[in-house]
């Protein structure tokens, strides 16, 4: 079994309290992540059963983002340069030193590793490494250094959602090119390309890892919504297909109360 897995999802939104009261709307539990180091952003997330989570992380100081930011290794205020939607994805390892040595090997520029965290509302100081492959910041991949559980506790009362979602199945995440795109992928995860699943008006490659499967698609129509949310958003989740037991819930969510990213729910009998 593949070790590395998918270990949460970012939303960009503009108020984390209003986006929780919306995802709450929707059928999710939501909880208080905290304030992450810097103090320029912090979250509320949605654990979920089976692992991940999804973070819906905003600005401490909405005025702050008024400006375009960039990524200097100081602060997450460009995640919300393209406004409120997916702004990327991070993969789980239980180590990340064999990351990092398979990526130098490959000659790839890296950030990192570089020490993360974030304070939690009762002050306990969550810590982590993370990395992630120059220019092309998604997917990022992190370790914990503390316990998991600090960072992103699942319980039966804040996992089990009224929607009936127990995990993620499937990430289709855009690259620019899928050639350049499958051999950072597979460096990443040390997992080989598969056939990629079909998607209208782009080229695509898969991968299987612990907990779902990740496509990665180069749109090749200029008129398609994906190739508009690469131009914006750059190599993020276009679309996350989670998993329900619930057969009423399966479909789109609104993007209204998911504010702007596009979720997908799918049937999980097991």
């Amino acid at each position: 079994m593949f070790s590395i897995r998918v270990d949460h999802m970012i939303v960009a939104v503009l108020d984390r309290d209003v986006a929780a009261q919306d995802y709450n709307a929707l059928g999710f539990k939501t909880i208080v992540g905290g304030t992450h180091p810097d103090g320029h952003t912090h979250n509320c997330l949605v654990p979920l059963a089976q692992g991940p989570y999804i973070e819906l992380v905003s600005p401490t100081d909405v005025r702050e983002i008024r400006v375009r930011h960039e990524d200097h290794n100081l602060h997450w205020l460009y995640c919300f340069n393209a406004g409120e939607g997916f702004a990327g994805y991070a993969l789980g390892v239980p180590d990340i030193d064999p990351v990092v040595d398979r990526l130098k090997e490959k000659d790839y520029a890296l950030n990192g590793p570089r020490r993360g965290g974030r304070v939690l509302p009762d002050g306990t100081q969550t810590l982590s490494n993370s990395i992630n492959i120059v220019n092309p910041r998604y997917p990022a991949i992190g370790a914990d250094i503390t316990p998991r559980e600090w960072r992103i506790p699942i319980t039966p009362e804040n996992s089990t959602h009224d929607n009936g979602v127990t995990g993620v199945a499937h990430i289709i995440a855009m690259v620019h090119n899928l050639e350049d795109g499958v051999q950072r992928y597979e460096a990443l995860t040390g997992i080989e390309a598969e056939h990629g699943t079909s998607i209208s008006g782009a080229r695509t490659a898969d991968f299987q890892v612990a907990n779902a499967r990740l496509t990665i698609a180069e749109p090749t129509d200029p008129n398609t919504t994906m190739y508009e949310d690469l131009t914006l958003r750059g190599e993020v989740p276009f679309l996350i297909r989670l998993r329900t037991t619930d057969k009423s819930k399966v479909g789109l969510l609104d993007r209204i109360l998911t504010h702007h990213a596009r979720f997908e729910l799918i049937y999980d009998g097991a």
